[in-house]
């Protein structure tokens, strides 16, 4: 059990006033979270099955007008290992419930309003005032007994009275994000580890340190205090106008490739690219610069890293080959001719995979994105702003933090390009003729070779003297080659497993990659986020 969790009971007696949470509520809450997390598109393992839920803490929460409990939940999937989950609980009339936020109908009678609708707390406007009366108040019953931690940086300007519209997001994402009127995002963590949290880390020093200005600026946090450090619940950022994500705004104008407009829409998308890779460069130099903070501070690149880097490259590969060997005839005929190709060159996969530590490394390990690709950038008019600094949530928090090559980050968007291009191409409109069909994949595949180019240019140019990018171009493309066939034999393996449909993405970019071709970098969100 985290250091943070306590006993329920011993939370309850600590902090609750007189009536304010019924007894009992949370033993009907727990035998009716199996089902409801399984609808949650937050929730981690839908596929493995029924989970078993416990309940690890419970602070009951000052809301006028509202039963309401903070609620940390053991959650143990079928043959997997517990995760710790954020579920706050609330009461409500039962004509007031959102259907879709109901966990279980409430004990009869628990209170004399005749709540009896057992919620998601966060689906519940009350409830989000609340919590942000920790964060710009501090005074939710003394932050809760001293069990919840709030912090603000110099940024934070919402009114504290101020009656804020509260939408909420549709968009499929493992966290939850609420909009809290027109200058602030309000993020909740679902998925809890104790310790530091690397969106509040990497969005302070970014924030208070870098003066980071393509990003959304970090305006405060709550964190959970246990005996041994703390585990992150929300955070709350600037709200940035935008036009949507980078996977969908792309998506949506090469659709168009096909349409009269079409190359209109593809230079608009190119031109957007170009502002990416400037983007990206700043914010590697921005994690590249000297800082008093240990945990930002460059470090050199040393022959263990490299040969560790190889290593779990090498080890991404076999299981790559070995998908490919089981799945054998269930390929479609494209990807099985493609996947015998490739298995043919195990070898010469090998053999680039461990160039890598041919040479002494010329640059520094820094902190990085870690799970960059469209779906992690929002479009601002002409600019981009980079999102969501947590890494992939179902990794350890430590390795989330650690330090690596930036180019991995640059790795992760070349082969977003290609994800998209192929997405659009399997869905043009009808009705195509075969020969109108073929010409709007020529374009797109032009596109994605362009868009690639026009990145690596931008980024390159823009990053030059910064500590985590080789002097030398060419040691610099190597690398970059390194990480991005790593990425797509990632990719190969996740889409054995998830989307065998989609295999042949993949195992394009690996054949392109190992044939020299420079455009063979081609993932869009799915295998990472």
């Amino acid at each position: 059990m985290p250091s943070w969790s306590r006993s329920p009971k011993d939370d309850t007696t600590a902090a609750e006033p007189p009536g304010a949470w019924p007894s009992g509520v949370e033993t009907a809450a727990a035998a009716a979270l199996p089902d409801f997390l399984l609808r949650q598109r937050w929730y981690p393992a839908k596929d493995a099955g029924r989970p078993a839920v416990t309940l690890s803490t419970l602070l009951p929460l000052p809301c006028p007008g509202l039963p309401a409990a903070i609620a940390v939940w053991e959650v143990t999937p079928p043959a997997q290992s517990p995760v710790h989950l954020f579920v706050p609980l609330a009461l409500v009339p039962p004509d007031t419930a959102e259907a879709a936020q109901v966990i279980a109908k409430a004990p009869t009678n628990p209170r004399e309003d005749g709540a009896s609708a057992l919620v998601e707390a966060f689906s519940v406007d009350a409830f989000v005032r609340s919590w942000l009366g920790i964060l710009l108040q501090g005074d939710s019953g003394r932050a809760m007994a001293g069990r919840l931690r709030a912090g603000r940086t110099d940024r934070l300007g919402l009114d504290p009275e101020g009656a804020w519209a509260i939408r909420r997001s549709s968009a499929e994402q493992s966290n939850t994000s609420i909009r809290i009127g027109e200058s602030a995002i309000l993020k909740v963590i679902r998925k809890l580890e104790e310790g530091i949290h690397p969106e509040l880390e990497v969005g302070r020093f970014l924030t208070e340190e870098a003066g980071f200005a393509a990003t959304p600026a970090l305006f405060g946090w709550i964190e959970l205090e246990g005996k041994a450090g703390a585990a992150t619940l929300s955070l709350l950022q600037a709200f940035v106008p935008n036009q949507g994500d980078g996977w969908s705004w792309v998506l949506q104008r090469l659709s168009r490739a096909a349409a009269p407009e079409g190359d209109a829409a593809l230079d608009e998308v190119v031109a957007w690219i170009e502002r990416l890779g400037v983007r990206t460069a700043e914010m590697h130099r921005a994690f590249g610069a000297a800082s008093v903070n240990p945990a930002f501070r460059p470090e050199p690149v040393r022959a263990e890293d490299l040969r560790a880097w190889s290593e779990g490259a090498q080890a991404m590969a076999r299981r790559a080959f070995d998908g490919l060997t089981a799945a054998g005839e269930r390929l479609d005929p494209p990807a099985r001719a493609m996947a015998a190709s490739l298995l043919t060159r195990r070898a010469l996969v090998t053999e680039r995979l461990k160039a890598l530590t041919g040479d002494p490394a010329t640059f520094a390990k820094t902190r990085h994105h870690g799970d960059y690709h469209l779906g992690q950038v929002l479009v601002a008019g002409e600019d981009a702003v980079i999102i969501d600094f947590e890494g992939e949530p179902m990794r350890p928090l430590a390795e989330r933090r650690a330090k690596h090559a930036p180019l991995r980050d640059v790795a992760g968007m070349l082969r977003s390009f290609a994800y998209a291009a192929e997405t659009v191409g399997r869905t043009l409109p009808e009705p195509l003729t075969a020969d109108e069909r073929k010409a709007a994949q020529r374009r797109l595949a032009a596109w994605e070779a362009q868009a690639s180019r026009v990145f690596r240019d931008a980024y390159f140019a823009a990053a030059q003297g910064t500590s985590g990018l080789p002097a030398d171009r060419a040691e610099a493309e190597r690398i970059l080659r390194f990480f991005t066939l790593e990425k797509a034999l990632y990719e190969i393996a996740y889409e054995l497993a998830n989307r065998p449909d989609w295999v042949a993405i993949p195992l394009r970019g690996v054949l392109g990659l190992l044939a020299g071709d420079p455009a063979a970098t081609g993932a869009h969100p799915a295998p990472s986020g």
